[in-house]
């Protein structure tokens, strides 16, 4: 901010100045109350001194001046007496789990003794088995409890994880509640996991403010983007570098402000070139047009197939460059000296629209297919989004492709396999598990070996109205805000031929004249214009042609 906004520094120092002035002075305010505290707590103190070992000290002492020893000993053991009447305190609390069950429900602590109960109860292991404490129980400042364990010899983690709801049901919790993961780093083993139990349902509370808002300078698609906090408040981020993705999710689950992370991260990276396609027709994906080098926003299957096979020319375009340079695949560096190669996000909303289309559907999975496969190394990030996932909608060799999934609320666990892979929510990963409260939460699938419940950051409709005028400005200043509609005289003076450069001229005239009939009669147009006309309007533009050559 220093080096970029120097006009500012005078009125930042300011402000630091008086700033440091009124810390200063409550700072002293403050080691006034403390002194005045001290001597407070002292008094009290020596008055609680008095009070408590006064009159044990008083009886003590009339007992020894009255009957010597004897009477000493008769005054401290009534003392004694009294004070344990005073103190008696009845214990109430059960220790033993197994005689009486409580759950973490009920607001009980997690322990060691309740975990053995839960596992045993969910059948993961048996009646005679243990856990393991690896991490004894703890509760963090959210309120919720973890612990890392090791299941008994002979049982994976894999069979606890797929008793993901024997288990929550066992703690007295939903489902959506229970995060259990397999530990990894050093350390790790196949029958170690660690368990995460929320206080409450998770993400219904209102979401923050994404960190775009915040960011002043541009994003770098390169980098890592932010998606969204974890079930424990973590930031969760990705990279989709040589990456394809797929979020899916039924109607209401939150997909549009999980697209609008990644889409709004691609806007702000000016060297991002975007190319949109909007299945529903809804206007999800309207306030990006401005932005995009191609938008399709008609819900047209023709349009869309167009823009595929344009995709994939481009992406030919790319290959021929790189191996003219001698590179196998594009990079950062290359793509910020060569303006062909720069990275470009094709974004396909509501795909089922487009690939069940009767006429284009298989085309369009056919090309979609190719461009994923082979695009990645060219810069080309293709992700797609529905809201019905199955498989006559993302064919299986397509979606095998996708190397990032984000599975929102599925209403059936089938469905949830669809996004994230066969066998995935046999294994405790199922998006059915997500409450219809949990808007924008989904399993998300892009690095490591387990999926993590993640929310998306949520932007309102006028902060993304904002964030699209900061990367319009962006854009703007970069010189890569994408060319309007060219007009036919454009066209033709972008052939760079002598005929053309005529036509063009000829072009412009004709509009000029049509442009003054419509001032009189709306409906006004040119047909005919004198020849000498013509030839004056070509020699005033610099195209000496007689009228023969017209």
């Amino acid at each position: 901010t220093a080096r970029f906004t120097p006009a500012l520094m005078k009125n930042k120092k300011e402000v630091a100045l008086r700033e440091a002035d009124r810390t200063q002075t409550v700072a002293m305010q403050a080691v006034s109350a403390h002194k005045q505290a001290k001597k407070y707590r002292r008094r009290l103190r020596a008055l609680r001194a008095g009070a408590a070992y006064g009159p044990p000290l008083a009886a003590i002492g009339s007992g020894y001046a009255t009957a010597g020893g004897l009477g000493a000993t008769a005054g401290a053991l009534a003392t004694f007496a009294g004070g344990a009447f005073a103190g008696r305190e009845v214990v109430v609390e059960e220790t033993d789990w197994s005689a009486d069950w409580r759950s973490l429900g009920d607001g009980d602590p997690m322990s060691a003794p309740m975990l053995d109960e839960v596992f045993r109860r969910a059948k993961v292991i048996g009646s005679e088995e243990s856990l393991h404490m690896v991490q004894m129980p703890m509760l963090d400042a959210r309120g919720a409890w973890s612990a890392i364990i090791d299941l008994p010899p002979g049982i994976p983690a894999k069979k606890a994880m797929r008793a993901l709801s024997e288990i929550a049901s066992a703690l007295g919790v939903e489902d959506a509640q229970v995060s259990m993961t397999k530990t990894k780093g050093k350390g790790a083993r196949a029958g170690r996991l660690e368990i995460y139990v929320s206080k409450d349902l998770p993400f219904t509370e209102s979401a923050e403010a994404g960190p775009l808002l915040a960011l002043e300078a541009a994003t770098n698609f390169w980098g890592r983007i932010a998606i969204g906090p974890d079930v424990r408040g973590l930031p969760m981020s990705i990279s989709v570098v040589e990456r394809s993705g797929l979020v899916g999710g039924e109607p209401g689950a939150g997909k549009s402000a999980s697209g609008n992370v990644i889409l709004l991260a691609a806007a702000l990276d000016p060297r991002v070139i975007l190319w949109l396609a909007d299945g529903k027709g809804g206007g999800d994906l309207e306030p990006f047009e401005e932005l995009c080098e191609w938008f399709e926003g008609d819900a047209d299957p023709e349009a869309f197939y167009e823009m595929l096979k344009a995709a994939v020319a481009d992406m030919k375009a790319r290959y021929a460059l790189l191996k003219k340079l001698g590179k196998r695949k594009v990079t950062e560096e290359l793509a910020n000296k060569y303006p062909l190669l720069r990275q470009k996000l094709l974004w396909v909303d509501e795909l089922m629209f487009y690939t069940t289309d009767d006429d284009f559907g298989k085309k369009i999975t056919k090309l979609l297919r190719n461009l994923v496969s082979r695009g990645r190394a060219a810069g080309i990030v293709t992700f797609c989004a529905t809201q019905k996932p199955g498989s006559d909608v993302v064919d299986t060799s397509l979606r095998d492709l996708l190397s990032i999934r984000w599975a929102l609320r599925c209403t059936t666990p089938e469905a949830s396999d669809t996004i994230l892979g066969k066998g995935a929510a046999a294994a405790g990963y199922s998006a059915k598990t997500i409450e219809p409260e949990m808007r924008g939460a989904g399993f998300l699938w892009a690095e490591g070996s387990n999926p993590a419940l993640v929310r998306a950051d949520y932007y309102t409709d006028d902060q993304v109205e904002l964030l699209i005028k900061r990367a319009w400005d962006l854009r703007d200043a970069a010189g890569t805000l994408p060319e309007g509609p060219k007009t036919l005289a454009d066209q033709l003076r972008d052939k760079a031929e002598p005929d053309a450069d005529v036509l063009a001229v000829l072009v412009d005239v004709f509009n000029a004249y049509d442009q003054e009939a419509k001032e009189e009669d709306a409906t006004g147009e040119v047909d005919w214009l004198p020849g000498t006309v013509l030839v004056d309007a070509l020699k005033a533009a610099g195209l000496d042609i007689t009228p023969e050559k017209l």
